[in-house]
C-alpha cells in the first residue's frame, strides 16, 4: 500500500503545505508530508499512544524498503524518530532509538542532530523510569547514560559558539544528575568537559577579535601591521587549544621564532612525515611550549610531540637509549597523565 502510494505521487507530482519540522523542505519531506501529514496530526490529537506507535512502525517499514531511494528512506526514518520521541512511553523510546539507528545506517545523521537526539532519548528513558518507580540501581544506570549523553552533546557542539548556551545547559543537567544519583566517578569527566567548554568560549572571543584586526590591517595594506596581526591570530590558535595546523597557516612567512617548528609539526599532523634533521629540535620546542600552556592546548601539543617521538624512534631505534630523548618523553607522558583531553578543532567564527 505504501509503495503504491509513493509511486503514484512520484509519477503524478505532488505539492503540500504540511510542514514536518522544517521551513524549507526537500522533495522527500514534501512527499512524506503529503502521505502522512494528516495521519500524524490525527494520532497526535488522540489521548492514546497506541495509534502513534502503530504509525511509527508503518513509517519504519517504509524506511526499510530497499525499493525507495536512500533520501526517502532516511526521511521516513527521521520522521518516525521525531514522532516516537514525543511519546514518552517505553515503547516510543525504543522505537525512537530504532529509527535513529536506521536513519544513521542509511545516511549519516548530522553529528549535532544525532547527539541532540541521543541526549533527549536518554533523558526520556530516565524520566520514564522515574515515573514507573524503577529501583535505585536501574535509575543510577539510566542516570549514568543520561550524563554521558549530555557530555557527548557538549563535546559535539563545543566548537560552535552559537550553541554555547545549549552546551552550558547540558553541563548543568549533567552535574545535577551526578549529584542526584551519586555518580561520583563521573565528576572529573564533567569538570574536564566544563573546563574545555570555557577554554573554547574564551578562544572564540579572542579569535574573533584577532581575525577582525587582521581583516582591518589587510585593508590598510601595511606589511608590518599585517605581520603583527597574523602572528596574533596564530598565537590564539596555538595557546588556547594547541591547533598547530591553523597556527602554521598564520605564521607562514612572518619570520616569527615559532614558525619553523610549528610548520614542521603541522606537516607531521597533515602528512605523517618527519624531517629527521629537524625532528628532535621541533619536539624539544614543542615540549617547552606545552609546559607553559593550560588545557587543552598543553595536552594537544604534548600529544603531537609524543607521537612525533614514537615515529622518530621507530625509524631510529638506536636513539631509544639516549638519555635526553628519554627525559623529554618522560616529561611529555607526565603532562598527558595530568589531564585527560581530546583533540578538538578550533571554533569556526562566522
Amino acid at each position: 500500500m505504501l509503495r503504491r502510494a509513493i509511486i503514484f505521487f512520484l509519477l503524478t507530482g505532488f505539492s503540500t503545505s504540511v510542514v514536518l519540522g522544517s521551513e524549507e523542505q526537500t522533495p522527500e519531506q514534501e512527499l512524506v508530508g503529503k502521505l502522512y501529514g494528516e495521519q500524524i496530526a490525527a494520532v497526535k490529537a488522540t489521548a492514546s499512544k497506541e495509534d502513534d506507535e502503530a504509525l511509527v512502525k508503518q513509517l519504519l517499514i517504509g524506511a526499510h524498503d530497499q525499493a525507495f531511494s536512500k533520501k526517502l528512506r532516511f526521511t521516513l526514518a527521521m520522521t518516525a524518530m521525531e514522532l516516537a520521541g514525543d511519546l514518552g512511553t517505553t515503547a516510543g523510546i525504543d522505537l525512537a532509538v530504532m529509527a535513529l539507528n536506521l536513519a544513521d545506517s542509511i545516511r549519516p545523521v548530522q553529528p549535532v542532530r544525532k547527539a541532540e537526539q541521543l541526549r533527549d532519548i536518554a533523558s526520556a528513558r530516565l524520566k520514564r523510569a522515574r515515573s514507573d518507580r524503577q529501583n535505585v540501581e536501574t535509575l543510577r544506570r539510566l542516570g549514568r547514560t543520561a550524563v554521558r549523553s549530555h557530555l557527548n552533546f557538549v563535546n559535539t557542539v563545543i566548537t560552535n559558539p552559537k550553541l554555547t548556551r545549549q552546551a552550558k545547559d547540558s553541563l548543568q543537567l549533567a552535574r545535577s544528575l551526578v549529584r542526584r544519583y551519586e555518580l561520583g566517578d563521573l565528576s572529573q569527566e564533567v569538570s574536564d568537559t566544563a573546563d574545555m567548554l570555557r577554554a573554547m568560549t574564551r578562544q572564540a572571543a579572542k579569535l574573533k577579535l584577532a581575525l577582525g584586526r587582521l581583516g582591518a590591517t589587510r585593508k590598510s595594506q601595511d606589511p608590518r601591521a599585517i605581520r603583527s596581526a597574523s602572528i596574533a591570530v596564530a598565537h590564539v590558535y596555538l595557546t588556547q587549544t594547541g591547533d598547530l595546523i591553523a597556527s602554521a597557516k598564520y605564521l607562514a612567512g612572518t619570520g616569527d621564532s615559532r614558525e619553523f617548528f610549528v610548520r614542521t609539526a603541522a606537516q607531521f599532523l597533515e602528512a605523517g612525515t618527519l624531517d629527521e634533521g629537524s625532528t628532535l629540535e621541533t619536539i624539544e620546542e614543542l615540549t617547552k611550549l606545552a609546559r607553559g600552556l593550560s588545557e587543552p592546548a598543553r595536552t594537544n601539543i604534548a600529544r603531537t610531540a609524543l607521537e612525533m617521538y614514537r615515529k622518530y624512534l621507530a625509524a631510529n631505534p638506536a636513539k631509544t637509549s639516549d638519555a635526553k630523548v628519554n627525559s623529554l618523553i618522560a616529561q611529555l607522558e607526565k603532562m598527558l597523565r595530568k589531564r585527560s583531553s581530546v583533540n578538538i578543532k578550533s571554533p569556526k567564527i562566522r
